[in-house]
């Protein structure tokens, strides 16, 4: 509907201004800097190795697929799924249709792109494996501890927040310019 469109352009020029924020590192990583900053030099390793090859972010993704699907389950957040991921089609296949320079442009906007999803999707991941354990098969713990990863790598599901979505559409159309970025 009208909500979603809207919610959706917003997003879209959201994206263009913050493509080359590396606030990662800081704003969403600063609880993680200060509590494992092991994992969090690897995230930023995995964020520096997607800049200068995707592939690297791609091979990681399918190496830890398993672990990964296991933290959407119960609830965890990862920043692009893996579809996206294989197949490239992100909001900065829009830049393409963009005359004269949209080649180059989304070329560097994926890159980017890359780099920061990168960075959220290692800290998450490797969070949830060493962690895991603890939770056993208790699927209680196993939404608790989903739901602690997502927190300490900056984000939150909105959706087992237990956001309406036509609220999520309007916060991320009007009034946060990252609603999942806390």
């Amino acid at each position: 509907g009208v909500w979603a469109t809207a919610a959706g352009l917003s997003s879209f020029l959201r994206f263009f201004q913050a493509n080359f924020d590396l606030s990662v590192l800081g704003i969403q990583g600063i609880t993680l800097l200060f509590s494992h900053p092991t994992l969090w030099a690897k995230a930023t390793w995995g964020m520096m190795q997607a800049i200068a090859n995707p592939d690297l972010a791609k091979a990681y993704m399918s190496r830890f697929r398993q672990h990964a699907d296991d933290y959407r389950t119960y609830g965890g957040v990862t920043s692009m799924p893996f579809e996206t991921l294989e197949s490239a089609e992100t909001i900065a296949s829009g830049a393409e249709r963009i005359p004269w320079i949209g080649g180059a442009l989304a070329g560097v906007t994926r890159r980017a792109e890359l780099a920061f999803t990168t960075w959220q999707n290692v800290a998450r991941i490797e969070m949830w494996k060493a962690m895991r354990h603890m939770a056993k098969d208790d699927p209680t713990l196993l939404h608790e501890l989903a739901s602690f990863v997502n927190k300490m790598s900056g984000t939150f599901n909105p959706y087992l927040a237990g956001m309406p979505q036509m609220q999520r559409y309007m916060e991320s159309t009007f009034v946060s310019f990252a609603p999942m970025y806390r």
